[in-house]
């Protein structure tokens, strides 16, 4: 095709593999060291990306906004990560 061999670059996972052999930490303790012990946790863990839909969860978590038994964790980055970490502000 005519591209030069050095502008490709092979990246067979995006993630480290000793991350997945890790122990999994349990549910209580994980629980616990975030501080979500007896907490409905409505979590999204993945790409921040324009067709995910997550200003929809912005407007769950602003319904329930001031509910210290209910958190919306956000896990990930992405092209829109920034714009909705600014609209939580």
């Amino acid at each position: 095709m005519g591209i030069p061999e050095e502008k490709i670059v092979y990246i067979p996972n995006g993630i480290d593999p000793a991350f997945l052999e890790q122990e999994p930490e349990s549910p209580d303790a994980l629980r616990a060291r975030h501080g979500l012990e007896r907490k409905f946790v409505v979590a999204y863990i993945g790409t921040h990306g324009m067709s995910h839909g997550l200003d929809i969860l912005l407007d769950a978590a602003r319904v329930q906004e001031g509910d210290p038994g209910i958190h919306f964790p956000f896990s990930g980055d992405g092209a829109e990560r920034e714009r909705l970490v600014a609209r939580t502000r």
